[in-house]
């Protein structure tokens, strides 16, 4: 009862609108919508993924809450192989039990919002960091590109940023193998990539405006 249950705010209304005119008057969004701050902005995926929506369903306003719901029913079986990979088969269920029934990640599921796929991303971060450290470099661009996901969709994640890149100095000042194995051209070009791909609509908002939403950004969250 995804059409009946779910909510909708003024804020899920400007996304909504923002897709709209992407699909129809061929608007293509830079940012998304303003933050608590007026001059920093969300990023714009979360409208580029309701404008496909709206495409493949003929603009039927109850596929992004069908989408988000769908999504997050993954990340409980996302939370069940992490945890039975890297911890217990027991952990694995308690875990991914706690998650299914905790009444917020309920509500954010159904709720087609910039915020409703955090916790996917989330959970493949932690993922792709601890094979990374395990041994697996591959997993490292992965890390990039889930991150630039994550500042899209809500700049508040931007404390896994920090988080990573103080495991990145970790790496460096104790030489650990599983920083050493980055630093070769394949893998920091993918890297690259990774970064790039999700961020350049915001790169190129920031050349035109003074860089608010990362170098001002960066210096803001620092003071």
């Amino acid at each position: 009862k995804v059409d009946t249950f779910s909510p909708f705010i003024g804020d899920q209304g400007w996304f909504f609108m923002s897709a709209k005119d992407f699909v129809v008057n061929h608007q293509i969004p830079l940012v998304g919508i303003t933050s608590s701050h007026l001059w920093l902005h969300q990023g714009p995926l979360w409208t580029y993924i309701v404008s496909v929506l709206f495409l493949l369903f003929n603009f039927n306003p109850v596929s992004p809450f069908y989408f988000t719901s769908i999504m997050d029913a993954f990340t409980i079986l996302l939370v069940y192989k992490i945890c039975k990979e890297f911890f217990s088969y027991k952990t694995a269920i308690f875990a991914s039990i706690i998650y299914a029934l905790s009444p917020y990640a309920v509500l954010s599921s159904r709720m087609a919002y910039h915020t409703a796929l955090i916790p996917f991303f989330i959970a493949l971060v932690f993922y792709s960091i601890v094979k990374w450290i395990n041994g697996d470099k591959k997993h490292f661009p992965l890390v990039i590109l889930y991150l630039s996901i994550l500042y899209n969709f809500e700049l508040q994640t931007s404390v896994l940023i920090v988080l990573f890149l103080l495991t990145l100095i970790f790496g460096f000042l104790k030489k650990k193998t599983w920083y050493i194995s980055i630093l070769n051209f394949k893998t920091l070009m993918l890297s690259v990539l990774a970064f790039l791909i999700p961020m350049l609509p915001i790169l190129i908002y920031d050349f035109k405006n003074g860089f608010p939403q990362t170098i001002v950004f960066a210096g803001w969250v620092a003071y």
